[in-house]
């Protein structure tokens, strides 16, 4: 599999790591990447479309609650 060296390739290996050290399960690491990938770049237009200066602080809780959906217990 072979993913560009700083973008998405960045998310995938970094969700790959803390998968593999039991920190965050998943069913699929890059289909997850590709989640969290799409979820992040859809936020940052939602956040940089509005006027609301509290929708980054939002934003960041978010990902945040998703992040911790899929943290490990152990």
């Amino acid at each position: 599999m072979e993913f560009d060296q700083y973008g998405f390739g960045l998310l995938y290996q970094g969700i790959q790591v803390v998968v593999e050290e039991d920190k965050l399960h998943t069913i699929d690491v890059e289909g997850f990447a590709h989640l969290v990938n799409g979820a992040l770049n859809e936020l940052a237009i939602w956040v940089a479309k509005s006027k609301d200066r509290e929708r980054l602080k939002t934003a960041q809780a978010l990902v945040e609650a998703l992040l911790n959906s899929h943290r490990t217990t152990s």
